[in-house]
């Protein structure tokens, strides 16, 4: 059972994150954002890192919200990104992050690449969207998603073992919970 550290950034939906990654056989612990920097993830298989309700193009508060992702320049185990986690896994490797449109609807994404993270969801699947800021796709990484809003919806590097998806999974249904399963079922195959 791999265990998983869960990472809540102040997100409504980080219950449905925990509550799937469990079904999915992942032992979950649940820790808030702000004690991430001080927490040995030496006995982790995992990090997932949830949404929330923060900006990176706010002038007042970007260098301080990125700095409270630091634990990812040293992660030793795979990490996975949702939303504002995806953002911070992009710009923490060198993306560059903008305002974009705001999207708070689903939107139809389009599969660029196959990659065990999206297996067994189709091209075209729509997932939740609830964001407006966007990344470029960092040095490094692969795109796997796109919509028609967004260039980068999903991204991996398999190198460093970081994936991330702009979209929220944990309120997408089954595709979503497919996606979550997805990213368990590879820290079984890893482990």
């Amino acid at each position: 059972m791999p265990r998983i550290t869960a990472i809540d950034c102040d997100s409504s939906k980080f219950p449905e994150i925990v509550d799937i990654l469990t079904n999915a056989g992942g032992d979950c612990q649940a820790i808030p954002l702000d004690s991430a920097n001080a927490t040995d993830f030496e006995d982790t298989d995992g990090v997932v890192i949830s949404g929330g309700p923060h900006l990176f193009t706010d002038a007042e508060s970007a260098d301080t919200l990125l700095a409270k992702f630091t634990f990812l320049d040293n992660l030793d185990c795979p990490a996975f990104g949702i939303c504002l986690g995806y953002q911070a896994i992009a710009i923490r490797r060198g993306a560059r992050v903008f305002l974009g449109e705001a999207r708070r609807e689903t939107d139809a994404i389009r599969m660029v690449t196959t990659h065990p993270l999206m297996a067994g969801i189709p091209d075209g699947t729509h997932f939740r969207e609830d964001h407006c800021e966007g990344v470029d796709l960092p040095e490094g990484f692969t795109r796997l998603g796109a919509s028609e809003h967004y260039e980068a919806e999903a991204i991996a590097d398999d190198r460093r073992r970081q994936y991330g998806v702009q979209f929220h999974p944990e309120v997408s249904g089954e595709p979503g919970r497919q996606l979550l399963t997805n990213f368990v079922q590879m820290l079984r195959t890893e482990a």
